[in-house]
């Protein structure tokens, strides 16, 4: 008995293996892929956890907060609506995946007497926590403040490669909150891109007042949420859903 030998031409038969569902790449592919830079990527999160605000859970966003770093591993969080010891919390708990470092930043009382606090009496603000080593830093409050209401703040960690930056503006005034977008977007301008540096900017931007710098990209969760960036040639955004919070967590890879 002969057999029948029948020549396919190598696309059309790659073809048939993609139809029927069979991934298949070639050694060349492989290679490529194995040595593809891996994403420096962000989880930007509000954790509304002060203990005053209608959407506090309990401490339970916290928990939540480490189940989704552990499972996403992002290279930076940046964290919106925490208690101080919330950050060293997330921080230490996290230290065997590798984050190394954090800050913490705290709001200040309307009157400017002190740090706003939580209601377990812990300063209340914004906080950073770096997967690696950290560096030089610099923060305060902005300029532009709505009188006799939370003063809003900024935090960023400047490295020798990149700037980022942490914040969350008033929710009181369109046009303060403009001026406020406008600070913290020049401050990435100047030590981030204006000098060669990645820049990024993350948080909490409530009423949506700013306009993005030429060159920046935004990539936001459809609400308040923004990671601002410049410097990388492309990025993907994820929306993740947060069951003890009244904000989703946003993700964002970024390549290049």
């Amino acid at each position: 008995m002969s057999l029948l030998r029948i020549r396919i031409p190598l696309v059309a038969a790659l073809t048939m293996l993609v139809l029927s569902g069979i991934l298949v790449t070639t050694p060349n592919a492989r290679a490529a892929s194995a040595h593809a830079p891996a994403p420096y990527s962000v989880l930007q999160m509000n954790l509304c956890n002060s203990g005053k605000a209608p959407c506090y859970s309990g401490g339970r966003s916290v928990l939540e907060g480490v189940e989704l770093i552990e499972a996403k591993l992002p290279s930076l969080v940046t964290l919106n609506e925490v208690c101080e010891n919330d950050v060293t919390f997330l921080r230490d708990r996290l230290s065997v995946r590798g984050y190394a470092y954090s800050v913490f930043q705290p709001a200040r009382n309307g009157d400017d007497s002190g740090p706003a606090t939580c209601t377990n009496g812990q300063p209340y603000g914004i906080g950073m926590i770096v997967r690696g080593e950290g560096s030089i830093g610099y923060g305060g409050q902005y300029a532009a403040q709505v009188a006799n209401a939370e003063r809003r703040v900024y935090w960023c960690t400047d490295w020798l490669h990149q700037v980022a930056c942490i914040t969350h503006l008033t929710n009181m005034s369109t046009a303060v909150a403009g001026q406020q977008a406008h600070e913290i977007l020049s401050i990435a301008q100047s030590n981030g891109a204006d000098v060669g540096k990645k820049a990024i900017v993350a948080g909490d931007f409530n009423l949506n007042a700013m306009i993005v710098p030429p060159g920046f990209t935004s990539r936001g969760d459809g609400g308040v949420q923004k990671v601002i960036t410049h410097g990388w040639s492309s990025g993907s955004r994820e929306i993740i859903e947060m069951y003890h919070t009244d904000h989703p967590a946003l993700f964002v890879r970024l390549y290049g």
